[in-house]
């Protein structure tokens, strides 16, 4: 829970375990940096961060508590506000002013958990402040109050403890239900390194939005990208040495400026490091890294706000179809597995409309080229949570068929073949679910779905239910023909 001048504390350490629970903001502070501030404003935030440095720290914030009581706040909770706040020491309210307006602390970082805003009008808030509320916090209980100051729980503290615990309730409800929420965010991080994927050309292109963008990155980073190509594309199943660390892993990180991508990257080396890395791979590693490090910036400032417009009318239409979604049951039905995995994040990103899209950052978030034909993404979106939810179980036979396809002679490349089963048994099962045929089964790239689920029809006709033993035949039977 946050109040005040607590907010760019919680949102980073949210941001920085994960997105992992849920944040009750009672009247915090916000500096918003998206782009469209104008020097005006930047200047009165700055100056607001800097009014607490001089020998006169007393009667700023003297002045500044005093602001804070509303038409209808006690007398009493005025007298404690003052007798307390102004003894705050001068380099504390000075530094911890200067911090609070410090742009690095307020990225446009959505944070999908469920959140509890409670706030009054007599903190001057913005006319459309549940749209920016909205905006940062998708899933989102806003309430705006007009008559209370901004010691909301000392003030109304009833209702505040009453909305407080049901909102908890409806949280602890929700967990002991088992539900699952399908959360849409939009993120720069995913967002950068598809853009620079994009930009470069390592398996991603994307002809209007390198029209629009692509002055953004200078050509002698391009060069260097597409130097290393080799080591950073991937698909189906495949990939460069080093696609891992810098499209999977930097997606799935937190950084608000060029400064943390630095951070991250030197947590990359040093790991590297103790893996004993060649020197060769490590020199391409600092190369690619100085890149990413050298060009964050410029996106946030010249691409990201923009972007991040252009994805949220779709992001909220994915919403409003996922509310009702049955497919988690759905998949657990009909593969006998049980989803334990917590919310399920998708990721969307504005730059590569071709390119490999549904890749899979970690045990419980994708990502996704935000603006496809909406019934193949809704199709995919099922189809990536199937993945997901055996993967456990298919994953290890995944390698060993990897193994075992190389192992034979043979005239045709063999090495997509475990690949394109995992896909095909999601098809299938995805299809079993709807009931007929679905659009990732018409159109689901190289892999042969076709001929997989017929398979698969078969081996399930014989009585075999579990998708690990259909899986590792299905191969073994797709091999002989």
């Amino acid at each position: 829970m946050l109040s005040s001048l607590g907010t760019p504390v919680c949102r980073q350490t949210l941001m920085a375990t994960g997105h992992k629970g849920a944040l009750v903001d009672v009247d915090g502070v916000y500096c918003f940096y998206d782009g469209t501030e104008t020097p005006e404003y930047v200047e009165a935030v700055n100056q607001f961060g800097h009014a607490f440095d001089g020998p006169e720290c007393r009667d700023v914030i003297t002045g500044f508590v005093s602001s804070l009581a509303g038409k209808k706040t006690p007398q009493e909770i005025n007298d404690y506000a003052m007798s307390v706040m102004p003894e705050t020491p001068q380099y504390v309210a000075s530094s911890t002013m200067q911090h609070l307006v410090e742009r690095k602390w307020w990225p446009n970082t959505q944070i999908s958990l469920p959140v509890m805003v409670i706030c009054t009008q007599n903190s001057g808030l913005d006319p459309d402040n549940k749209q920016k509320m909205e905006r940062l916090y998708p899933n989102l209980d806003y309430t705006e109050l007009t008559t209370c100051g901004h010691f909301i729980h000392m003030e109304q503290p009833e209702m505040f403890n009453d909305k407080l615990k049901a909102f908890i309730d409806t949280q602890m409800n929700n967990k002991q239900a088992g539900e699952v929420k399908i959360l849409f965010e939009i993120r720069p991080e995913v967002n950068y390194v598809t853009h620079l994927y994009t930009l470069a050309g390592l398996g991603f292109s994307d002809e209007e939005y390198t029209a629009k963008y692509g002055y953004t990155l200078p050509k002698a980073a391009v060069d260097t990208l597409q130097k290393y190509k080799d080591y950073l594309t991937f698909g189906q199943g495949e990939g460069g040495m080093l696609s891992g660390t810098f499209f999977f892993m930097v997606s799935a990180e937190t950084f608000a400026n060029a400064d943390s991508l630095q951070k991250v990257m030197d947590k990359y080396q040093e790991m590297a490091k103790s893996y004993n890395s060649p020197d060769e791979i490590m020199n391409v590693a600092n190369a690619i890294a100085k890149v990413y490090v050298d060009n964050y910036d410029r996106y946030l400032k010249d691409v990201y706000p923009q972007a991040k417009k252009d994805m949220e009318e779709r992001q909220n239409q994915l919403c409003q179809h996922m509310k009702d979604h049955s497919f988690v049951k759905d998949w657990e039905r009909v593969t006998g597995y049980t989803w334990n995995r917590g919310d399920y994040h998708w990721l969307l990103y504005r730059a590569g409309a071709k390119g490999p899209s549904y890749n899979n950052l970690n045990e419980n978030t994708n990502t996704v080229y935000y603006n496809q034909y909406l019934d193949y993404q809704l199709a995919m979106f099922s189809h990536e949570f199937g993945i997901f939810l055996m993967q456990d179980s298919i994953d290890p036979i995944v390698e060993e068929m990897k193994e075992y396809v190389r192992t034979l002679k043979s005239t045709k490349d063999l090495t997509y073949v475990p690949w394109s089963a995992f896909e095909s048994l999601a098809c299938w099962y995805n299809c079993k679910i709807a009931g007929q045929e679905t659009e990732d089964y018409r159109n689901f790239g190289n892999a042969d779905v076709k001929t997989f689920c017929q398979i698969f029809d078969r081996l399930s006709a014989t009585g075999i239910t579990d998708p690990a033993e259909l899986y590792r035949k299905g191969i073994m039977e797709y091999l002989k023909e």
